[in-house]
Order: structure tokens, then sequence, then C-alpha cells
């Protein structure tokens, strides 16, 4: 039985070896409690599931809606905030108004396109940078080499000939998104020099002030 509760410790607590060991459950702090805390459920009722239920314009399936525990979660957590969410809410909508009258115009040509080879040389064009803080997105042409790509295409097949891995469609034959994250393929290509590089690149455009909390 697993119970969903919300428990803050004391300060000091924080600072404890034996807390942090894990052999001690601290203090309470506050007796204040989440509106979920009562909520209990079984894991062992619950069908274990696949990729197929994050995909579901893929797999046909109906997507179910979340418990009511998440009902009365937000309730919580947004009380007391109401008329400023309400605020931003309202000013969210208009804005967004005009931005999708801008994406219905431009249609794809509103993602900017970019060549690793100016990334590489530091020449992309102030426009491009303008277009990319703006939309927030990118797309990034001949980051790895074709002959790489196609190789590293090739290993994960075999890789997936001789492992079972879930996925969907369920056909052995006919599978598109396979539940493998960390094959030798998918990891050469996170951490090849290029990608890296170029992630490297697209992190400078996010900045946060110092005083300021996440």
């Amino acid at each position: 039985m697993t119970l969903l509760t919300s428990r803050s410790v004391a300060s000091k607590c924080l600072k404890c070896s034996t807390f942090l060991a894990g052999k001690c459950a601290g203090t309470m702090a506050s007796k204040r409690r989440m509106a979920t805390e009562a909520v209990s459920f079984n894991r062992k009722d619950k069908k274990e599931g696949d990729i197929s239920s994050v995909f579901t314009s893929f797999s046909g399936r109906k997507a179910e809606p979340l418990p009511e525990r998440f009902r009365d979660l937000k309730a919580n957590l947004t009380a007391g905030f109401e008329e400023q969410i309400q605020k931003s809410w309202d000013h969210l909508v208009e804005v967004l108004k005009v931005r999708t009258e801008e994406v219905a115009k431009k249609r794809e040509s509103i993602i900017p396109q970019i060549q690793f080879s100016d990334i590489q040389t530091n020449n992309v064009s102030s426009a491009s940078i303008d277009a990319v803080r703006r939309t927030g997105v990118a797309v990034i042409r001949g980051v790895v080499p074709k002959d790489t790509t196609e190789a590293l295409l090739s290993d994960v097949r075999k890789y997936f000939s001789k492992h079972a891995f879930k996925g969907f469609p369920s056909d052995a034959d006919q599978k598109v998104v396979y539940e493998s994250y960390w094959s030798p393929s998918q990891v050469k290509a996170r951490s090849h020099p290029n990608m890296l590089a170029t992630q490297s690149w697209m992190n400078q455009f996010y900045h946060a002030d110092a005083d300021q909390k996440s």
C-alpha cells in the first residue's frame, strides 16, 4: 500500500548526517498537509503499461483522464492565487491568438533552420539567433555525418534484433517505437562531440537572474 503525503522536516535535519544517510525520518517542521494525503492506491492492482500509452495518437488507445486526486492537488496548490492565475491565463490567451495567426501564415517556415558548420565557425546570422530566441526551437542540419548516423542505425537494428524490447505495435516486424534508452548506439549518438557542441550552443540562450528561484 502506498500513501501519498506531503511532509517537510525541520531545517536542522537537512544538516544532520543521520538524516542524510536515511537512518532517521527527521523531525516534522509543519503540520500542513496536502489535499491528496489521504489518497492511497495499490500498485498491484495497476496493470503494467507500455510506452504506447504515451503515444495515443499512434497506438489508437484512448487517453484516460487522471484520477480525481490530481484535481484536489491542483486546488491545493492554487489556493489563494486564483486571481493572479486567471489574469495570467487571460494574458496568455491573447498572446496565443496573435502567435497562432502567425504560425498559420508562416507554417513550417516559422522554425529557423541552421547549419552546424555555421555554429562551428561562430557564423550563425543575427536573424537566425533572433528567430531561435523568439520561437524557442530550431532545426540544426549536418550535426552528425551521414555515414556515422547510418552506421549507428545499422548497429541499433542489430541490437534490437538480439534483445527483446517492449514497443509498439506489438508485432516485432512492425515496431516503430522501442522502450530502449541506453543502447550503445543511443549513447554514442547523444555523446557525439558535434551533438554536445550543438547543445552547448543552444543552452547559451537560457539565462536566469542571480536571485531567481526555480
